[in-house]
């Protein structure tokens, strides 16, 4: 691997999730020991992405901020990377693209038929969406059937997608249990370039890790 590359975990829930117990300063604290760029995708709010980024946190210098937000539409959930204003829940996918691409950002569906997710968009939805769609996550460390990656995988390579990978991670156990290693880059243009040829190493989380999310959840309600 190029020793320029850097490395993200693209998919990290800060404390701005209800369903996460991870400060800013904690996933900091371990991105600045690992060498990791975090890229926060709160639940339906770019706040934990935004205040990371203004802040004094751990942030490779070789790539600009990412804000971004996983937000829930009417059919599953979109990660929006690369924007800047908040987009409002419970929107259609076709509104929610709609939106990520004013902003000039790039749009992931995220664990893509995730059998036990709810919050999993759906196939037969995606490829309704395929030409507003730039990457897919086929490698989410949350992912409980291996089953599903590989349906995953499949799915990107047969519709010409980009695939990315992230943690997932809610607790500090989880993170960087997935990790994109990429060249450097100073656009999201630049960004889906590199990302072609980008080293994804993926290790799935202890299924255990999900009840911390339940609780945190009951508790902030």
């Amino acid at each position: 691997m190029d020793s320029d590359n850097i490395i993200l975990d693209m998919h990290i829930h800060s404390h701005y999730s209800r369903d996460s117990i991870l400060s800013l300063k904690e996933i900091s604290s371990y991105a600045r020991r690992e060498g990791v760029t975090p890229v926060i995708c709160d639940h339906n709010s770019i706040q934990g992405s935004l205040k990371y980024n203004q802040l004094d946190y751990f942030h490779d210098d070789h790539v600009p901020s990412i804000i971004s937000a996983e937000i829930k539409t009417t059919k599953g959930e979109i990660i929006g990377l690369f924007i800047n204003e908040e987009i409002p829940p419970y929107l259609s996918p076709e509104e929610t693209l709609d939106i990520i691409m004013d902003q000039g950002g790039i749009a992931v569906i995220p664990h893509p038929g995730d059998r036990y997710r709810k919050s999993a968009m759906k196939y037969e939805i995606i490829s309704s969406l395929l030409p507003k769609i730039h990457t897919i996550e086929v490698y989410n460390s949350r992912t409980l059937s291996p089953g599903d990656i590989i349906s995953a995988k499949k799915y990107a390579t047969e519709h010409g997608l980009l695939v990315t990978g992230g943690s997932d991670a809610h607790c500090r156990w989880e993170l960087f249990r997935t990790t994109v290693r990429i060249a450097p880059f100073d656009s999201p243009k630049e960004f889906l370039k590199n990302l072609r040829y980008a080293d994804i190493r993926y290790k799935r989380s202890l299924p255990m890790y999900h009840l911390i999310s339940i609780m945190s959840r009951r508790l902030r309600k």
